[in-house]
């Protein structure tokens, strides 16, 4: 009897160890964050890394995990500027690196890459490989997503946020290409340390050559990753 109940007991065991192993596997990882910069005006232009067309073509075809916000900068609607404050609570207190593009930028026919475009509503997506894995759309000013704790959840249960981050101006392609040094990156441990951006699943991982123009209006930390 005692040998049967160990044996469930290793069995049961087993299956909890497999299913916290599965949902681990499960989460989308970011291989890199950024350093929330508070000396910054709290704005997406700020904080999100703004990118175009082009830009956004090339991120999907070298297969990259990012997260996306589509939105209109110049939404006057009172629901934006509450999930405005939402976004930028998370990337705070995460030192997420969220990339955010115009819905005007897929205008023309421009491929949509399976994102939901909306000029009235905000969409965030997250991509995985390159491609769309889960998406949401705001809709109206009573969706509780726009609520920091639904946004956070929504995120949280479908990506894992890195704990290395972006913090010098050697991010920049300016500071790379020129061999000046490797990227600084801040460990979990909190201390700075140099990094060479290290492969995975056979491709270069780190921030993309559309960061110089953050670089260049003297924002690195917001720079396009």
């Amino acid at each position: 009897m005692k040998k049967r109940f160990l044996f469930c007991a290793v069995l049961t065991s087993l299956s909890l160890l497999s299913g916290c192993q599965k949902e681990e596997a499960e989460l989308i990882n970011i291989t890199f964050g950024k350093l929330y910069d508070s000396s910054l005006e709290e704005t997406i232009e700020n904080h999100l890394v703004t990118v175009t067309h082009s830009e956004l073509t090339s991120l999907v075809s070298e297969k990259k995990e990012f997260i996306l916000l589509v939105y209109d900068k110049n939404n006057t609607c009172t629901c934006w500027e509450e999930f405005e404050k939402t976004i930028l609570s998370f990337v705070k207190r995460k030192n997420a690196l969220i990339y955010a593009i115009a819905p005007t930028e897929f205008d023309g026919g421009h491929e949509t890459f399976g994102l939901n475009i909306t000029k009235n509503e905000e969409t965030i997506a997250i991509f995985e490989d390159g491609e769309v894995k889960h998406q949401k759309t705001t809709r109206g000013d009573k969706d509780e997503f726009m609520k920091e704790g639904k946004f956070a959840s929504w995120l949280s249960e479908k990506v894992h946020f890195s704990k290395m981050l972006y913090v010098s101006h050697t991010d920049s392609p300016e500071g790379r290409s020129s061999g000046k040094g490797s990227p600084t990156v801040k460990g979990a441990g909190g201390e700075p340390r140099a990094h060479t951006p290290r492969l995975t699943r056979g491709r270069r991982t780190g921030l993309p050559a559309m960061a110089r123009r953050g670089a260049a209006n003297g924002n690195p930390a917001a720079s396009p990753g």
